[in-house]
């Protein structure tokens, strides 16, 4: 027999008894009156849960109910007379919290680690497990928003394209990059000096960049530079990474339709995108390692960038340094070579 001390609360009315109840093992429950156990005549219905040492209580199925701070003899009701296993649960969730609180932080942590660290690896794999033709197809769209938004027909004498394509072609046979790389003039009007890859190896330098060149060995630089996040699959792994990890786990598995469903939407991504500081720093790296190999100095870089840096305002969104920031530091690591 259980015996718990608390309020008796009859149906419809707010007027409690305060007297000792008593929870048989046969399932009978009396109330003490005047000295007296008299049954309660119905049945449990529900148990609050136990929060804390506030007051619980037992309902009926008559509607009357009783009231009780006596926890630790309620639980043992409620184990013997409730069907709801929920409340055992509920008290220990509650009694634990510091253990809950704990664990929180840790699925905080790994959450955050996996998008810190496993979306990278998987955009990572997932930019090499896209088909060569689903790259060009984004190539394409990327280059005829950006001629149909920004750009405009090149305005350089041929002489000076066929000159820095003849650079730029002997550039491609002596790296052997395995996208098929083809450089593309445009006059970037409002846009100014500006070059960009695409995922399809289709480099973009416009009228303005070339202008605002001391000398060839400058503009090498650049092509360089960009021809390292071809070959790093950089921008395809920005956007990439911009993607939810179905999405990833279903390219690197193989599934061309959902790749192919990308190129509606990759080429507006891919011109918003901004390189991370550590794509940067790679594609840096490449460019200085070109340089070192052909005699160029590298200061033919950094002064590059720098004149990039002067050539454009803070806020030109589409400007070389909005989708390569951190110029000044990059600058000096250039130097520091």
């Amino acid at each position: 027999m259980i015996q718990i001390n608390g309020n008796y609360f009859v149906k419809g009315t707010s007027q409690k008894q305060q007297s000792s109840f008593f929870f048989y093992p046969s399932g009978d429950i009396f109330i003490d009156i005047d000295n007296a156990q008299r049954p309660i005549g119905s049945t449990i219905d529900n148990i609050s849960p136990r929060v804390g040492s506030s007051a619980r209580y037992i309902r009926f199925a008559n509607g009357a109910k009783i009231e009780s701070f006596d926890n630790d003899a309620i639980d043992q009701i409620a184990s013997r007379f409730s069907s709801n296993p929920g409340h055992e649960i509920l008290y220990l969730l509650e009694s634990k919290m510091k253990l809950i609180i704990i664990m929180s932080i840790l699925v905080i942590g790994i959450v955050v680690s996996g998008i810190t660290h496993g979306i990278p690896f998987l955009a990572n794999k997932a930019a090499v497990a896209i088909p060569k033709s689903i790259n060009n197809s984004l190539g394409r769209g990327t280059l005829e928003l950006l001629d149909k938004l920004y750009f405009e027909t090149s305005n350089l004498k041929q002489e000076q394209r066929e000159l820095l394509l003849n650079e730029f072609k002997n550039m491609s046979e002596e790296l052997q990059v395995e996208q098929t790389l083809i450089l593309h003039f445009r006059n970037g009007s409002s846009m100014g000096a500006n070059a960009f890859s695409l995922p399809s190896g289709d480099i973009i330098v416009t009228d303005q960049l070339v202008e605002l060149a001391d000398n060839n060995q400058q503009i090498i630089s650049v092509l360089a530079h960009e021809i390292g996040h071809v070959v790093e699959r950089h921008s395809l792994r920005q956007v990439l990474q911009s993607m939810s990890i179905v999405v990833l786990v279903s390219i690197m598995s193989g599934d061309v339709g959902t790749a192919s469903s990308l190129t509606a939407s990759l080429p507006t991504l891919l011109i918003q995108a901004n390189y991370s500081r550590s794509f940067e720093t790679e594609a840096d790296q490449f460019a200085i390692e070109y340089l070192r190999k052909k005699n160029i100095p590298e200061k033919a870089f950094s002064t590059m960038l720098l004149k990039l840096e002067n050539s454009h305002s803070s806020d030109d969104t589409l400007s070389f340094l909005s989708s390569h920031p951190m110029t000044k530091q990059r600058i000096k690591n250039t130097e520091s070579n």
